[in-house]
């Protein structure tokens, strides 16, 4: 028997293409709410796998001696008396601005980046004295009535190629240790250099230059017993641009006889390897450099670190560890900031400490495109 097929309307035909259209619509929220929901699932396991690594890579946190105290915080004028240093020095402009304590009781404040009113050297020092928490001299290290490079490239190394940038120093018994990062083209690190001053700061000598496989310390300080000197070191991350805090330490005595010879904190133990060094926290953003000094009105040892526009502080009773969470301690004033500006090279100033560490002052430089002054600018945090 032949079948015949009546024949349909554009009215029943257009319901058709409905029937039709909406059961396509129907499939395709299906198929995006099983693809979001899988999405989900995938974005959970990757935070629950990054929450894991976290945890087992990086201590604890726990909240900050700070807390305990209402904390402020404010710019303050760079003394006249530095002003007058850096014109008498022919300076424009620096990078940097950590400082140690000479043995004969003065204070040296070493810089990377020096630009000059006729060129441009990668690191120069300032000399200065203090009585009472007051500036009474200053004055960098000239050459010619200009402000000279303190570290010296050595044959090898082409002024215009490899860059001698400062970092941690260390007082020693008669000469102040100095150590140094060795940049080399495309602006990496390609070696790590030690070497000391005498107190006149007019003799350098090089203990150890282009040590591979070695970090830079970017602070020290001598721990509670006396017995060893720590050193804050960053370790470079899987992801590009980010660094790992690490600690090494030293014993005291071997200070200038076997001056890279350190242990590393791996979390539990002091092992030989750096490789084995454990982060001792997660920065939250690209972390080049570190400030640790000891605070006797906290009885811990704070850690100064720069975060974009903020500068934060973490505590810790030992030097070593466990720190504390970042409290935010300093905001840069907009005005000094600028479009794009971001803070880097915070240091602390202990020589200009006051009331046994309750005011805290430090230097900070402010870099960006649009950014034309970098005069390390001084800050003071208070706590009350």
């Amino acid at each position: 028997m032949q079948t015949t097929h009546s024949p349909t309307s554009p009215q029943q035909e257009e319901e058709v293409l409905l029937i039709q259209d909406k059961g396509n619509k129907k499939k395709q929220t299906v198929l995006v709410v099983a693809l979001l929901f899988l999405g989900t699932v995938i974005l959970g396991a990757g935070i629950l796998s990054l929450s894991l690594i976290d945890y087992l890579l990086f201590p604890r946190e726990f909240p900050s001696i700070l807390l305990n105290y209402h904390v402020s915080s404010r710019v303050e004028k760079r003394p006249l008396i530095w002003e007058n240093a850096m014109k008498e020095a022919q300076i424009i402009s620096l990078d940097g601005g950590s400082s140690n304590q000479l043995p004969d009781g003065s204070f040296l404040w070493l810089f990377g980046e020096t630009t000059l009113e006729n060129g441009l050297i990668p690191n120069s020092a300032m000399k200065i004295t203090i009585e009472n928490g007051n500036w009474t001299s200053a004055e960098f290290i000239k050459k010619d009535q200009m402000a000279s490079q303190v570290i010296p490239n050595q044959q090898n190394q082409h002024p215009f190629r490899y860059r001698l940038w400062p970092g941690a120093s260390v007082l020693g018994t008669d000469k102040m240790y100095l150590y140094w990062s060795v940049i080399g083209p495309g602006w990496k690190e390609v070696g790590v250099g030690i070497g000391y001053f005498n107190s006149n700061v007019k003799e350098f000598s090089r203990l150890k230059d282009d040590i591979q496989g070695s970090l830079v310390p970017t602070a020290s300080v001598i721990g509670r017993d006396n017995m060893y000197r720590y050193f804050y070191m960053m370790k470079q991350d899987t992801i590009p641009g980010y660094r790992l805090p690490i600690v090494a330490r030293q014993k005291v005595e071997t200070l200038g006889e076997t001056p890279d010879q350190y242990e590393f904190w791996n979390g539990q133990n002091w092992v030989k390897e750096y490789e084995d060094a454990k982060p001792i926290f997660a920065p939250e953003a690209a972390l080049h450099q570190i400030s640790v000094e000891f605070n006797s009105f906290l009885d811990h040892y704070v850690m100064l670190i720069p975060s974009g526009s903020v500068i934060k502080m973490r505590t810790s009773k030992e030097a070593w560890g466990t720190w504390s969470d970042p409290v935010d301690v300093f905001e840069v004033p907009e005005d000094e900031l600028g479009d794009g500006g971001f803070v880097y090279s915070a240091y602390f100033h202990k020589e200009l400490w006051s009331d046994e560490g309750r005011k805290m002052l430090f230097t900070y430089n402010i870099g960006g495109i649009l950014n034309t002054e970098e005069k390390p600018h001084l800050a003071a945090v208070e706590l009350k």
